[in-house]
């Protein structure tokens, strides 16, 4: 049997590009995070990183529980913390809603 490491959660990001043009910006409200990036695809790629390293933290710190109690949120089976330190998969699924220059929206899922 299979087992399968999550967190059952609804994490929607959402991108737009800085006033300025330069940057891609991604926000996570329920977590609080911000991310920036040169384009679209290196955001979409920290995503992942960011989670990973947010998860780690709880877990080191040993406030998983307490965090995913606070946010609605139950754990399934999470992997051991060496598993998110070698940049295993995040059992934090998400997506991300982005805006353009035209106000078009479009949606990205991992």
């Amino acid at each position: 049997m299979t087992r399968t490491h999550a967190i059952e959660s609804q994490l929607a990001w959402t991108a737009h590009r800085s006033t300025s043009g330069s940057v891609w910006i991604a926000e996570c409200d329920a977590l609080g995070l911000v991310l920036e990036a040169a384009t679209l695809d290196e955001l979409h790629s920290l995503i992942p990183e960011a989670l990973r390293e947010l998860l780690t933290d709880l877990i080191t710190d040993g406030d998983l529980d307490e965090f995913l109690h606070s946010k609605g949120w139950s754990a399934v089976d999470i992997p051991p913390l060496r598993d998110f330190v070698r940049g295993g998969d995040v059992p934090l699924p998400w997506n991300m809603t982005t805006r353009d220059e035209l106000n078009d929206l479009h949606e990205h899922a991992a």
